[in-house]
């Protein structure tokens, strides 16, 4: 059912905007390895949802993550810096 689906989900708290970003850079980066930058989005995108929205669209996703808003990457930079932050603690 669609309840299952979305409780399967993984919430982010990032905008599509950012998570994109982030995504993007993970594959161009090689963080992430997969046939193409296409494979990366479609592979993940469907288990993720936004605080927003629930049902993403990794294709606009990707696409947006070549248009890129200062305060998205300010955004995607600060989450970052958080997760560093938090594995310097461990």
């Amino acid at each position: 059912s669609r309840m299952d689906r979305v409780k399967q989900k993984i919430t982010c708290v990032l905008s599509t905007d950012q998570m994109g970003i982030i995504i993007r850079a993970a594959d161009e980066t090689r963080m992430i390895v997969a046939k193409s930058m296409n494979a990366v989005f479609r592979t993940l995108v469907p288990h993720l949802s936004s605080t927003r929205k629930e049902e993403l669209s990794y294709t606009a996703m990707r696409s947006k993550s070549y248009s890129i808003e200062e305060r998205d990457k300010e955004a995607a930079i600060l989450a970052l810096e958080k997760m560093i932050k938090k594995i310097k603690e461990y």
